[in-house]
């Protein structure tokens, strides 16, 4: 029945035809996509919450291993101090020393200024100022202090011993060496 249009018109149905054709599958193939996107739709939604559950899960994680840092850095500062304290308490204490000087005062010694410094861990010299009303009295001050364990040498200037009664000397005083491992 194709035959019998004419060659224009002919030309018209195919058109129309092939324009049929091609909507009823440009349909077909919208309808298909729309399906599947339906279909994928719970699938998106579930990887799109379990990729924020993921995502918290990781944040959180992150802030404890910050904590954790913060913490062991603490920690770290915490054991450096405890190994300070430990070494100093093997140290001798100036109010140690101070008490062991003052045990060597008497009626005929005293003292008017004991001076000490800690060089490091080391105790340094120490010098002892003061007034000794003789100098059999000054002789027995620099021998006992020559006896006591924490002393190394005494140190008494000749010039001390110029006068014969109410002598003030200037004592320099060295100290076993003490360091925090004995």
């Amino acid at each position: 029945m194709i035959n019998l249009l004419p060659a224009d018109a002919k030309q018209g149905v195919l058109r129309e035809y092939w324009v049929r054709v091609s909507t009823v599958w440009v349909l077909l193939l919208s309808g298909a996509l729309i399906i599947g996107s339906v279909l994928f739709l719970p699938t998106y939604v579930l990887i799109g919450s379990q990729v924020d559950v993921y995502q918290q899960s990781a944040e959180q994680v992150s802030a404890e291993v910050a904590s954790y840092e913060d913490v062991s850095t603490a920690l770290v500062h915490a054991n450096q101090e405890a190994i300070f304290l430990a070494s100093e308490a093997k140290l001798d204490r100036f109010s140690d020393l101070v008490a062991l000087f003052n045990s060597f005062e008497s009626e005929d010694i005293t003292f008017s200024t004991i001076s000490m410094a800690r060089e490091g861990t080391v105790m340094g010299i120490v010098s002892l100022d003061g007034t000794a009303t003789d100098r059999q009295a000054l002789a027995r001050l620099r021998d006992e202090l020559l006896a006591a364990p924490q002393v190394d040498a005494v140190d008494l200037p000749i010039s001390n011993l110029a006068r014969g009664t109410n002598i003030p000397f200037t004592m320099q005083v060295t100290l076993v060496a003490k360091t925090p491992q004995s």
